[in-house]
């Protein structure tokens, strides 16, 4: 799945995959209070949903081109996209060519942008300029982690392999923070 989050709009937002055999995705919107569930599917084309992270007024999503049971897909880019968090209408999109997974969404308030995993190499969106911005001069780690991380400040964690990693979001500078016994999950 694409993770599960509670947004500030009191509503859970989950994403998916199709069924084995099949290209596509989903995003289900969930209220608590009703336990009422409507499923959009397909909202980026068919492709996976792998990954969901949300701010007061943008839904943020990421796509694969895998499927379960199938070869990866060719001749389409996986996706970055800004819905809105009522409508679930793609606003903003951003294609990376050649890269088959978006992943592993954070939201960082603190600079009002959004990290993210393609391929494992980490990228970074502005909310507030609405654009994706180029790839960092010094590359950081690529992330080997499960998920990111934020601690309030301008930066994201995340795991590279025995290591903990902290990445300046808008300079890019990284440093290792911690080294463990064993590979970090």
């Amino acid at each position: 799945t694409g993770g599960i989050l509670a947004s500030h709009a009191a509503r859970v937002y989950s994403g998916w995959s199709a069924a084995a055999g099949v290209y596509g995705g989903a995003i289900a919107v969930t209220e608590p209070e009703t336990g009422m569930t409507r499923m959009v599917e397909n909202p980026l084309g068919r492709q996976g949903i792998t990954g969901l992270a949300a701010d007061e007024q943008y839904l943020f999503a990421g796509t694969t081109l895998t499927g379960e049971d199938l070869p990866v897909k060719q001749d389409e880019f996986p996706q970055f996209a800004v819905l809105g968090l009522d409508t679930l209408q793609p606003y903003w999109n951003h294609s990376f060519e050649g890269a088959v997974t978006v992943d592993r969404l954070l939201y960082n308030p603190s600079v009002d942008k959004v990290a993210m995993a393609v391929d494992d190499v980490l990228r970074v969106f502005s909310v507030n300029d609405m654009r994706m911005l180029p790839s960092f001069e010094q590359k950081p780690p690529t992330i080997t982690s499960a998920g990111l991380a934020e601690r309030n400040d301008a930066c994201v964690y995340y795991g590279h392999q025995n290591r903990i990693v902290r990445t300046h979001l808008e300079t890019g500078a990284w440093e290792q923070v911690l080294e463990m016994p064993a590979e970090v999950g």
